[in-house]
């Protein structure tokens, strides 16, 4: 890769490579990014061009690399869009206090203990279907015991089939 040997080219150049990364990357900030790389395109545009640019030194291209590699990790970590906390809203303190006073305790209370006990009861059965689906892969492991249980239910396959038409009827 050619290095840039201008502010011009150098700005090209980071804004060339901010947006290929980020158009494999499908990062859904595209447009605004996009936007960003157009900006840096317009400040190389108000820069001199430079037909006879100097050779840059091995410390300026070092310090080059170093700058290009903290804007593109600025940019793929989401830093360059912080919220401003400081200017956000805030809410009265008697506010939240007369909020909090009007919630009915007990109601919330009944509600609180239904929702634990639905919870408790799907984590017991799905616990129970897990412990007993292991069981029976366990005994079906076993090919002489899969064979015995398939003989069996074909022998009394009639007499719980018999069984359930009797029922319909």
């Amino acid at each position: 890769m050619i290095e840039p040997t201008s502010d011009k080219e150098f700005l090209y150049h980071i804004s060339d490579r901010i947006f290929k990364q980020r158009v494999m990357s499908n990062d859904p900030l595209f447009n605004q990014i996009e936007g960003v790389c157009q900006r840096l395109k317009d400040i190389a545009d108000t820069l001199p061009g430079s037909n006879h640019p100097a050779p840059l030194s091995a410390f300026e291209i070092e310090v080059k690399k170093a700058a290009e590699k903290a804007v593109l990790n600025m940019i793929s970590k989401g830093d360059w869009l912080n919220a401003d906390y400081n200017s956000r809203f805030r809410v009265p303190k008697e506010w939240i206090q007369k909020c909090w006073e009007s919630i009915d305790k007990d109601k919330l209370q009944e509600h609180f203990a239904r929702r634990v006990e639905e919870e408790l009861a799907n984590r017991m059965v799905n616990h129970m279907a897990t412990e007993i689906a292991t069981d029976v892969k366990h005994i079906l492991s076993d090919k002489e015991r899969r064979e015995s249980l398939r003989a069996l239910a074909r022998n009394h396959m009639e007499a719980i089939m018999g069984s359930k038409q009797k029922e319909e009827k």
